[in-house]
Order: C-alpha cells, then structure tokens, then sequence
C-alpha cells in the first residue's frame, strides 16, 4: 500500500494527487483530514488516539470503538479521531505513528506480523469562498472589526423541558430585551456572561439520539463555557443523574448533554479573554484530543 523508496504505493499517490488537485483549485478552501482504524479480532481500534494506544496491551472489549450505522448517513466508527492535516508529509507522520501502535504478533514466518487489518481514510472538504489569494492579502476580521461571538443558537424540541435544564439546573438568566412575538416559533433568550445562547423550538436536522453521537462530547459539536469553579456544577449535575466525561486533555474541563442531545463543554479557570487569552486556550497539547 505504501510502497518504498522510488517506488512509491497507490496510498501516497493517490493522497499527494488529492493535494495537488486542491491546491490548483481557486474556487473552494480546501481542509483534509486522515483517520486511521485497525480492526483485529473484532475490535475496532483508533491508531491515531494517544490516549487509547497509552498501553498497546490493552486487549478488553472495553478499549474497542462501536461501529453504529445511522438512519440517513450509513455505518461509522463511534469516537474516531479526525486529524487535520495540510500535506503528504503530515499524513506520512500520521501514519507512522499509527504503524506503532498496530498489534503485531508472532507469524510462522515473521517474528513481527501485524494481525489485522487497518483502513486510512483521507477526508478532504471544500468549502465554496474568495479566492486564496484575496484571503491570506488582506484579513476580513480586521476590516469588519469582529468583537466577538454574539449569541450560540440551539434547537429544542420542548421549550419549558430545556428551559429547566438551562435555567433551573444552570442558571442561567433570560434576557428580556430580547422579544419572541416577532419569530415564528418559541424560543428564549439567556445569558451567558455578556453573550447569550438562543433556544428555539424547531424542528431538529440532527439526530438527537445519544446512541448515534459519540460517547464523550468533546468529539460531537459543542459550544464551551467559563466558569471559575466546576466543582458545583459536578455536584448538581450528579444529584441530577446526568452523565459528563473529563476531556481527553487533562484541562479541568467537562462535556455533558442538554434534553436534546446537544453538547455542552465548561471549563474551569481558562482566561480566554484579555491579553494572552490565545496562547491559554491554545494549550490544550499535541494532538488535541478534547
């Protein structure tokens, strides 16, 4: 598949092929992104999660991911790691390190043969915009003058039920100035520091069914917020049987579900406004697990 020295494999053909046909595209931006499985005694493992390979032993069922199959989507890996790459030779080191974690085992005629098989999947992406050019020439967000996030929409199926999630049980404050009579459906508006999230009781295009979304939220969209303690929230949410997972990272950080299955990620102490505020949110490590 990989080939060797001066004779090189379909697998990097095809995916320095997939990088040269994007970057002679001027119409879309283009991002790529590699996932590599093994599958080996019925066991689905992700080769590019640094957490999961920590111990290369680790042979319970537990340690497996979930093949799932969704209504309109078809059959996935439940958990994948996603990594973002630019060119051939950061899926090269993607895929070396993925080789290392590979089980291997003793062979009649390799001391060393791997036992299972691995699928690599390229994820190219493009998005329709202004030409490359135009966009690394002048910065938009500097013209436009961006001052921040405004609001963060969510869809609820019951409006009274989410607002006991997000009013009873967070806090969270409605604000007033914000009139509902002029949309054509329910909805409320509460704040969150100075920005505010917006609920709407509409119709959901996404599956809001837990089993069809990853187990820790970190890997599903999710939007975050900043807290000074999570200590409290753990309590509450714990007296409320609602479920949440550390993130992968090691931040003091938590991720759990609203009634309608979207994800919520708080994190404690993380200074993400003022000066430095960038370089503190950046450090989450390498790779970026959630």
């Amino acid at each position: 598949m990989m080939g060797e020295d001066g004779a090189p494999g379909v697998m990097p053909i095809a995916v320095k092929e997939l990088f040269d046909s994007a970057a002679k595209d001027d119409e879309h931006d283009w991002r790529f992104g590699v996932t590599y499985v093994e599958i080996y005694n019925e066991r689905v493992k992700d080769l590019l999660d640094v957490a999961t390979n920590a111990n290369p032993f680790e042979t319970s069922e537990s340690a497996g991911l979930k093949v799932r199959t969704h209504p309109t989507a078809g059959s996935y890996v439940e958990g994948l790691t996603p990594c973002a790459v630019r060119d051939y030779a950061e899926v090269e080191k993607l895929m070396e390190r993925g080789s290392n974690a590979r089980t291997v085992a003793a062979t009649n005629m390799n001391a060393s043969s791997s036992r299972a098989h691995t699928i690599v999947t390229p994820r190219p992406r493009a998005s329709r915009g202004a030409s490359r050019g135009a966009s690394r020439a002048s910065s938009l967000a500097k013209d436009i003058g961006i001052q921040g996030v405004h609001h963060v929409a969510i869809i609820c199926d019951n409006l009274e039920r989410s607002m006991a999630f997000y009013g009873d049980l967070l806090g969270l404050e409605i604000n007033p100035e914000r009139p509902e009579d002029k949309l054509p459906y329910r909805g409320a508006w509460l704040w969150i520091g100075p920005e505010m999230i917006h609920l709407m009781e509409l119709p959901n295009p996404d599956c809001a069914h837990a089993e069809f979304r990853p187990t820790h939220g970190g890997r599903d969209r999710h939007f975050c917020i900043g807290v000074e303690r999570l200590e409290p929230l753990t309590e509450a949410l714990e007296r409320e049987g609602i479920a949440y997972t550390a993130s992968k990272s090691g931040r003091p950080a938590i991720f759990f579900r609203d009634p309608d299955c979207n994800t919520l990620e708080v994190v404690e102490g993380l200074a993400w406004r003022g000066a430095g505020a960038r370089e503190e949110a950046r450090g989450c490590g390498e790779p970026s697990r959630k």
